[in-house]
């Protein structure tokens, strides 16, 4: 069965393959403010997507093994980049402090990827590559999770808008944007297609 995670506004799309008994059914919830979208299953699982004026969006990202986060992360989903990087718990310069990279079983250094600076329009972060389980949602793990890949923990920033926990950056798979999420779903056959769209 296939599902196809799209919305009015056009929100990040993904099709995701698996998963017999999982429908997405979309709501655009009106309330003043950013527009919110919600993703829902028929198994009751909601991923929450946030619009801010239908061109800026955030959604919650889950790392580690047991699975760390919350589904009112605020991760900016970015199609013009191409790391995945997360605020690390012992970050004393950043507004959150998200993964505790101690309490995940399956977290190690990357041996494929060096980088320990990154620049994201004027802010700035230094920390390190690392590998461990991501999933976009803490429900049916397979469904939304990429095992062993490559992201950046940010152990010191300057410049990051406040409240924000990463960058999960959707851009196109090619080896100077970094490791890809979304290659990764497609290649292990969790998505028919690359394809992210806004």
């Amino acid at each position: 069965m296939m599902y196809r995670y799209i919305s009015i506004c056009t929100v990040v799309a993904f099709e995701l393959a698996h998963a017999e008994n999982f429908e997405v059914k979309i709501q655009r919830m009106t309330h003043p403010g950013p527009s919110r979208h919600q993703l829902t299953s028929t198994a009751g699982t909601t991923i929450d997507l946030k619009g801010q004026t239908n061109i800026a969006y955030t959604g919650p990202v889950f790392f580690g093994s047991p699975l760390q986060g919350t589904n009112s992360s605020v991760f900016l989903y970015d199609s013009g980049s191409g790391y995945l990087m997360v605020t690390e718990s012992g970050c004393s310069t950043c507004t959150t402090q998200y993964f505790n990279t101690t309490k995940s079983q399956t977290h190690s250094n990357s041996t494929t990827y060096t980088a320990n600076a990154m620049g994201y329009g004027s802010a700035k972060f230094s920390g390190y590559m690392a590998t461990d389980l991501v999933c976009l949602s803490d429900y049916n793990q397979g469904s939304s999770c990429v095992d062993n890949f490559d992201f950046f923990v940010v152990t010191k920033q300057s410049g990051m808008i406040n409240g924000v926990d990463g960058i999960l950056g959707l851009g196109p798979p090619v080896k100077a944007n970094g490791p890809s999420y979304v290659q990764n779903l497609y290649l292990g056959g969790v998505i028919s297609e690359p394809v992210v769209s806004f």
